[in-house]
C-alpha cells in the first residue's frame, strides 16, 4: 500500500495508482508539471510549458486520463511550480483525505 499522496480518486473513490498512468511519451514537451486533486474524479494539471508545447500536447494528457481511469482533467498554465519545504518536486498535491 502506498503513500496517500501517491494515489488519485475515481469519481466512485476507487483510488488508481499514479503508477498506473504513462507519462513519459506525453511529457515530452512539458518542462515542469503537478497534478492537483481536491474532488473525487477531477484532477488539475499545472503545466510549466517546454520548447516546443502545443495544444496536441494538453490533449494527450487529458486524454490518458479520461480515457483509462475515467477522471476528468482540466489544465492551468503556470510559470513555475513551487518546491516542497525539503527542495522537492511534488508530483501529486492530493487534497483528498
Amino acid at each position: 500500500m502506498g503513500r496517500e499522496q501517491d494515489f488519485i480518486y475515481k469519481k466512485n473513490s476507487e483510488k488508481v495508482s499514479l503508477l498506473a498512468f504513462d507519462f513519459r511519451k506525453k511529457l515530452t514537451n512539458i518542462k515542469k508539471w503537478q497534478i492537483v486533486q481536491d474532488v473525487p474524479g477531477k484532477i488539475v494539471i499545472k503545466i510549466v510549458k517546454g520548447k516546443g508545447y502545443s495544444l496536441e500536447d494538453e490533449e494527450k494528457v487529458k486524454l490518458n486520463f479520461k480515457a483509462n481511469h475515467d477522471i476528468e482533467a482540466t489544465v492551468e498554465y503556470v510559470s513555475s511550480i513551487p518546491l516542497t519545504v525539503r527542495g522537492k518536486s511534488l508530483l501529486l498535491k492530493q487534497n483528498i483525505r
